[in-house]
């Protein structure tokens, strides 16, 4: 086992544990021996500083006493406050463990960086999961690796996670407690296969801190009795998904087959260029919110199943933007959306469907989209430049409207948008709409560049030029979902929807001398890629 201190980048090797700490405990015995006090003193000073543990052993009883296994450098990363680094041997393709992972949680700061999560799989071998249980100021950082069956899907004492009591969450991975100053970030990690009893199949954060998951996949997790079928998001802080595909989770009885988020009233989430497809719940099949104020930018949900809201349900401060629901199904309301508004009295500030596409669902009520006002002091939903029409999810061919509100009387804003049957609500500051549309003639989801898919409009559509006059304002505007090089304004005009017609980029030339780069229209002005973008979400009044 290598040890490598950050500091002075000296090598040593690692002796037995319990003898040597650090590389700077390895100088402090070093000058000791030499009898030079002051030596001795610099040597110490610098035995608080980072350590790189690198982990080369396949197999992991999980008691962190065996050298070279991954709970081994997890208890020799807690030996300081450093903010240490786990690394993993180039031979180590999977990590299978044979007891409980938990039994050393991670308390500091600590950064476990694998060579990519298609590169290296923790088998967790259905022993629990892996832990954190941090310090108000730990920062946690896991990338580079997949993380498959974890299993805390019962409730019974005998199951003996060692670290979490009765929590029972977080399959694959669970963080709790954590402080004002304690961020997690999830960076190319996959969790699949895990289960969970109360939240989250696959990872759950549960305390306080501010969490980043980015390009990242939940695939085929699964929760018994709670929330968040792939992850359950309790953060309290502000909240970051990038990137990243919940995929084949379910929650059967919660909310969340893919995610559920909560956050503190008027702290922030933020999804954007994610997706959510085939996840199964019973509301939000696909996303769940439960607190706080939530922005889904440029992202699709797709094909999930609900009882109610299909693709996405909540009960808190939400904008859509620029983002398609497409083929999802609720067996009652919501078949691509179903949100209650006003939960929270006058916290409850925002809900916006912003240049988006909710087309192609199914339920028994509100095909689309259902909104119900649960207090009556709130009088604010706005729509501007959306699909709102479809015929149906899969083989549910539904009688329901596309839209309905309740009650009857819960005035909508809507605008420049495309309308399929409205039941309940009396449309107000109505402007540029088309009504009563059976089919808004879109193309099948499919690949048509960009991170997420999307659904382009058909020659004909109605949604074609008839989109607002003025884009509204949000990060990125001047892109449609699919980001550059694809224009949210083409030849002057724009489209209702998350997706606007326009010729495609110019393919790449093939030459055995040169390389052409694919290049934009030409009334497009290229730009970064979206991913590398820092999206300003809309301002919140709560």
């Amino acid at each position: 086992m290598i040890v490598t201190n950050e500091k002075d980048e000296t090598a040593v090797v690692k002796a037995p544990r319990g003898k040597i700490r650090k590389a700077g405990v390895l100088g402090a015995a070093t000058t000791l021996a030499g009898g030079s006090a002051l030596a001795m003193m610099t040597a110490l000073a610098g035995s608080a500083s980072a350590a790189t543990f690198t982990v080369d052993q396949a197999t992991d009883d999980g008691s962190g006493t065996v050298s070279g296994t991954l709970s081994w450098a997890i208890a020799q990363a807690e030996l300081d406050d450093a903010a240490d680094v786990i690394d993993f041997s180039p031979s180590l393709t999977t990590i299978t463990f044979s007891g409980d992972p938990s039994q050393v949680p991670i308390t500091n700061s600590l950064s476990i960086t694998g060579p990519g999560s298609g590169l290296l799989t923790i088998d967790l071998n259905n022993n629990c999961h892996l832990a954190a249980v941090l310090d108000s100021d730990a920062d946690l950082r896991v990338s580079g690796i997949t993380i498959e069956n974890g299993n805390v899907s019962t409730s019974s004492a005998t199951q003996g996670c060692a670290e979490t009591g009765d929590h029972y969450e977080g399959g694959g991975l669970v963080v709790l407690y954590g402080g004002a100053d304690t961020s997690v970030t999830i960076s190319d990690v996959t969790f699949q296969n895990n289960s969970a009893y109360y939240y989250g199949g696959g990872f759950s954060c549960n305390g306080t801190a501010q969490v980043t998951i980015e390009n990242s996949l939940f695939d085929g997790n699964e929760n018994v009795e709670g929330d968040g079928g792939g992850a359950y998001l309790n953060c309290e802080l502000s909240l970051t998904i990038s990137g990243s595909t919940f995929s084949n989770n379910t929650a059967l009885e919660g909310t969340g087959g893919g995610v559920l988020v909560r956050t503190d009233n008027g702290v922030g989430s933020l999804i954007v260029n994610s997706t959510f497809s085939g996840n199964t719940a019973s509301n939000g099949g696909g996303i769940g919110v439960g607190n706080g104020n939530s922005v889904v930018l440029n992202s699709t949900i797709s094909g999930n199943t609900a009882g109610d809201g299909g693709g996405l349900y909540g009960d808190s401060p939400i904008s859509l933007i620029q983002s398609t629901v497409t083929g999802n199904e609720a067996s009652f309301d919501g078949g691509g959306m179903n949100w209650k508004l006003g939960t929270f009295g006058n916290t409850f500030t925002t809900f916006d469907i912003l240049m988006s596409t909710i087309s192609g669902n199914a339920a028994n009520t509100g095909n689309e989209l259902h909104v119900e006002q649960i207090n009556s002091s709130y009088q604010d939903a706005s729509i501007v430049g959306s699909v709102i029409a479809g015929t149906g999810a899969g083989d549910a061919v539904s009688v329901a409207a596309a839209f309905q509100a309740d009650p009857a009387d819960f005035p909508v804003k809507v605008s420049y948008s495309v309308l399929g049957a409205v039941s309940g609500p009396p449309l107000i500051d109505v402007e540029g709409n088309t009504l009563d549309v059976t089919d808004p003639m879109l193309e099948e989801l499919a690949d048509n560049g960009g991170p997420t898919m999307t659904m382009l409009p058909l020659d004909g559509s109605p949604v074609i030029d008839a989109g607002p006059p003025t884009v509204p304002v949000y990060s990125g505007n001047e892109f449609d979902q699919r980001g550059t090089p694809y224009a949210r304004t083409y030849n002057g005009t724009v489209d209702v929807g998350a997706v606007e017609t326009q010729p495609g980029p110019t393919p790449p030339t093939s030459s055995t001398t040169t390389t052409t780069s694919p290049a934009p229209s030409t009334t497009i002005a290229p730009d970064p890629e979206p991913e590398d973008s820092d999206p300003v979400v809309p301002a919140f009044a709560g």
